[in-house]
């Protein structure tokens, strides 16, 4: 009986009308560290000899072009910021660049290449985009990252309306 009593008391206790402790507050967000650049303009700036591997169209999976001096074009790469931003460039921080790739730049008449801009990103990664001729509105963009005496990356086609498409690798080996 004793405990029948120690029962009913402690129901009559649990079931008081107070209403249960409110669920513990979850933590502020953390605000995400700044994305910092071990890249700067002086390491970067300087001639590069470009080669791009570029996926054509029927070409089958894994098949390349050849490579060599002959498919080797221009990049040149300052580190003076450029004198207007250019407003398609998603960078308030933007150095000036020129850029020569088969079907894709048209330099001017006594140049050998087509002005552009680059921008670092986070770590050694930079990003140079230019506007191409093949396709009225779109931007080529090599996003790629410095390695040793070079830069290594990815060609990519960014259409007017905002899509990407991957075109292709790079590998920009500095002229001494």
């Amino acid at each position: 009986m004793k405990r029948a009593g120690l029962l009913g008391v402690t129901l009559a206790l649990g079931c008081g009308g107070s209403a249960p402790p409110p669920p513990p507050q979850p933590p502020p967000p953390v605000a995400a560290p700044p994305t910092t650049t071990l890249l700067t303009p002086t390491r970067v700036a300087g001639s590069y000899r470009l080669r791009a591997d570029i996926q054509r169209q029927g070409q089958r999976q894994g098949q390349r072009r050849a490579r060599g001096r002959a498919g080797e074009t221009p990049l040149r790469l300052e580190n003076a910021p450029v004198a207007a931003l250019d407003q398609a460039i998603p960078s308030a921080v933007q150095f000036g660049a020129s850029v020569s790739l088969a079907g894709y730049t048209r330099a001017p008449r006594g140049r050998n290449a087509q002005a552009a801009a680059w921008y670092p990103i986070a770590g050694d990664s930079l990003v140079i985009q230019f506007s191409t001729q093949a396709q009225p509105g779109a931007q080529i963009q090599l996003r790629g990252a410095h390695v040793g005496q070079g830069l290594r990356g990815e060609i990519w086609l960014v259409s007017a309306s905002g899509n990407t498409f991957q075109l292709g690798t790079f590998v920009a080996t500095r002229q001494r």
